[in-house]
């Protein structure tokens, strides 16, 4: 499995993916171009950036970089709450990266797998620094949901609970992962 790295934005690292993004994209995707665009001018006029942790009950973007090539094969909104000595962290949406939207299905389900299953491994550490942790991942599209789906059933519950947390499938939309 691919191994990730998840790190802060700020504007200048912004800007600078918004431009290899955009270079990645063929010239007849105006529609991705304009995605592309709205999705960082967003980040950017919000200030959605910066210590996740520090930055409680709003949208923070992180970059999910390809520890073996330095790329950022995608941009992460997660939500952070803490209260007391509970913290709960939401993987929201994930925007891919040109050269990962653009694999063929197969290859591209194999990116999105190891893309999400990285960001979670990254926030349930942060919730095993917390008395009562909770991870959830929101499934938006049916893509999401066959993943969190995959995820409930390919899993090893057990090895899970070793570590300290319980996973449920909460609907169609949500995978819960709660510390025990």
């Amino acid at each position: 499995m691919q191994s990730y790295n998840l790190q802060e934005l700020d504007a200048h690292k912004i800007s600078a993916i918004q431009a290899v993004w955009i270079k990645e994209l063929e010239a007849n995707s105006d529609s991705l171009i304009q995605l592309s665009s709205s999705v960082f001018e967003i980040i950017l006029s919000q200030k959605s950036y910066g210590v996740l942790t520090k930055r409680h009950n709003k949208d923070t973007y992180m970059a999910v970089v390809d520890s073996d090539t330095g790329k950022v094969d995608a941009i992460v909104c997660i939500i952070f709450s803490k209260l007391g000595s509970s913290s709960t962290c939401k993987i929201m949406d994930i925007y891919h990266a040109p050269h990962i939207s653009n694999l063929e299905d197969e290859m591209y389900n194999k990116k999105y797998y190891e893309i999400l299953l990285s960001v979670l491994a990254n926030m349930l550490q942060i919730n095993q620094t917390t008395k009562f942790g909770v991870t959830k991942i929101y499934a938006r599209d049916d893509a999401a949901q066959k993943t969190i789906q995959a995820i409930d059933s390919d899993s090893n519950k057990s090895l899970l609970k070793d570590i300290g947390f319980e996973m449920n499938l909460l609907g169609r939309h949500w995978l819960e992962f709660k510390k025990i």
